[in-house]
């Protein structure tokens, strides 16, 4: 998955999905995979979350004019 298309998606499951490829292709170990990393991960989910959040404000607003 291209990561346009991952910051597309606020579901947790597909960024799980998302995840577990890249340590495979990467051939990372649980000690590859440090805080850095994981702050990284999920303020990339957290920051899909909330621009989902964002566009559905602008078409609830854009609908209601």
């Amino acid at each position: 998955m291209e990561a346009s298309e991952l910051l597309q998606t606020n579901d947790a499951q597909v960024w799980a999905q998302e995840f577990m490829a890249c340590k495979a292709k990467n051939g990372w170990s649980l000690e590859d995979i440090d805080e850095g990393l994981m702050i990284a991960w999920f303020a990339n989910a957290m920051a899909a979350q909330e621009f989902a959040m964002s566009n559905k404000e602008l078409s609830t607003n854009a609908s209601d004019s």
